[in-house]
């Protein structure tokens, strides 16, 4: 039988490392979130916000699956549930202060955060096992003391055995239905090959940016790995010193500027593991050799993550982020070709559907512990929209979000 135990950051998750690594994560998890690499660079720059380690499944004998985690004290509104801001500290971010945080809470998560542009979770296990580790870690919650509330992003795909776990283990539980989108491609055409799939009117437009940005005297270049890490770095810094994310843009939820943290930690992981973590910068270069905007991403495990872009506003009308997606499909059936099988747009804005294949909606998970003030945050929960498991099998995934009312002032 699959048993859970919680491991924190030190020697002994240090050992676990090497059979962590070689565990499955595919889409809709994300292999680079699941990664020992991922986790030590975040907890370099993050760890003094919460306590951060792993759930270690293991069943006879082996390691069958593991979900980071990270556990800390927050304050929260009747819903229990943030949009963006699991981590403390990064409702900072959020474009509206989210009204009526009073509420204490000691919250268990995945290790999230917008800084690390994580707001996922995952776990990492084989298809077989899956089901298995997410019966145990719920087990292991059931027996754990120490939080008031268990918060999960899931995937859709995923709900059918989460259900079955909650039901198993007769943990009080509520979801908040259909909270974001994450979407990916897997079918790695030419970008030739994708401007055919669609419009006359896009394709029309995609050709006006391309020559708008060859007059421009701008040339697109792809440069991976260590030997490409210093120069990618310092354009990063730069570009994102210039980016509209230093002052905010109408109508974002959240705005990450490139924080002295972010910038620590992506300059961790950058350098974190050569082998499976490989950094990819996509830059656009002036006919001076200025990077006037760049895209970091890593490829791992056979995904590719864009991780961050910035780029200098006076060339946002030539529209620099499509054609850096441009780049990454041309890299895909060049340089890159047979080295990844999907692009995990790590994006939760509706401006990337137009290149993907796969949308996954994700749901909230409310676990709440046993006693008097788990009931209470439940009735509080309830009572400010959140829903049974029962009522989840009458959610589509293919249904428009929705948020619970008052959400923003609520949360």
């Amino acid at each position: 039988m699959a048993e859970a135990r919680f491991v924190e950051a030190g020697p002994e998750l240090d050992a676990l490392a090497p059979a962590w690594a070689a565990l499955p994560a595919r889409w809709p998890d994300n292999p680079l979130f699941l990664h020992p690499a991922w986790l030590r660079a975040w907890q370099l720059q993050f760890a003094q916000h919460a306590t951060s380690g792993v759930m270690a499944v293991e069943a006879d004998g082996r390691l069958t699956g593991v979900m980071p985690v990270m556990y800390a004290r927050v304050r929260r509104g009747p819903t229990m549930m943030p949009r963006y801001d699991y981590l403390p500290g990064d409702e900072a971010f959020l474009s509206v202060r989210p009204r009526y945080r009073l509420i204490p809470v000691r919250q268990l998560s995945p290790v999230l955060g917008l800084a690390c542009t994580n707001v996922r979770g995952g776990l990492a296990a084989a298809s077989a096992d899956r089901a298995a580790c997410i019966a145990a870690i719920l087990y292991r919650f059931a027996d754990k003391s120490g939080f008031d509330i268990a918060l999960f992003p899931l995937p859709h795909s995923d709900l059918p055995a989460w259900q079955r776990g909650l039901k198993a283990t007769g943990l009080a539980a509520l979801f908040h239905p259909k909270v974001r989108s994450l979407y990916a491609r897997s079918s790695l055409m030419t970008w030739d090959a994708y401007l055919q799939e669609r419009g006359r009117h896009y394709r029309k437009r995609a050709k006006q940016s391309e020559r708008y940005i060859a007059e421009a005297g701008l040339r697109l270049e792809i440069a991976e790995g260590q030997p490409a890490v210093q120069e990618g770095l310092e354009a990063l810094a730069r570009c994102a010193s210039l980016s509209w994310k230093v002052v905010g843009r109408e109508g974002e939820p959240c705005i990450v500027p490139y924080t002295r943290k972010q910038r620590a930690f992506v300059e961790a992981l950058c350098r974190a593991d050569p082998v499976d973590v490989i950094p990819l910068f996509c830059h656009l270069r002036d006919s001076d050799g200025v990077v006037r905007a760049v895209m970091l991403s890593f490829l791992c495990r056979r995904t590719l993550v864009p991780f961050l872009t910035f780029y200098d506003p006076e060339i946002a009308r030539l529209g620099p982020g499509r054609f850096m997606i441009k780049g990454l499909f041309d890299f895909s059936n060049g340089d890159g070709a047979g080295r990844f099988d999907t692009i995990d747009f790590n994006a939760t804005h509706p401006w990337v559907e137009r290149f993907v294949e796969h949308v996954e909606t994700y749901h909230h998970l409310l676990v709440f512990a046993p006693g008097p003030y788990g009931f209470v945050l439940r009735q509080l929960a309830r009572r400010a929209g959140a829903v049974p498991p029962s009522q989840m099998d009458t959610i589509a995934a293919d249904e428009p979000l929705r948020l619970p009312e008052n959400a923003e002032g609520w949360a």
